[in-house]
């Protein structure tokens, strides 16, 4: 994802994972299904083109027709692959690797600094 800091660590991590499935590599913090930050998504490694973009398609669709909750992103795909409701907040720990280190998601010109610092 082109807006995120990764570190050498993570780099390595999301490389060099095995993935027989879809796979999303992010924060512990999505891990809890009831903490209100769903946690940060650092990057997908595809195994299945054709569902990945099928999944694209059909996560467009939900939100042309006001199925979904807030925008379409990268979690509520993340939960449709998984056959999981894409409102509600689930992880699927054999499609979700945690990646706790210094590797960031910058959305604002004002995170540069945070992460700086």
């Amino acid at each position: 994802m082109g807006d995120v800091y990764y570190t050498k660590q993570a780099i390595n991590t999301i490389v060099n994972y095995r993935a027989d499935q879809n796979t999303l590599f992010g924060t512990s913090d999505a891990m809890n299904e009831n903490h209100h930050n769903i946690g940060e998504a650092f990057a997908y490694k595809i195994t299945d083109y054709e569902t990945f973009l099928n999944g694209i398609s059909e996560v467009k669709k939900m939100y042309d027709n006001g199925k979904l909750k807030r925008n379409p992103l990268i979690w509520e795909l993340y939960r449709y692959l998984n056959g999981y409701d894409v409102n509600i907040q689930r992880i699927n720990p054999d499609t979700y690797v945690c990646i706790d280190d210094n590797t960031m998601d910058i959305d604002y010109p004002e995170e540069i600094n945070d992460f700086l610092f």
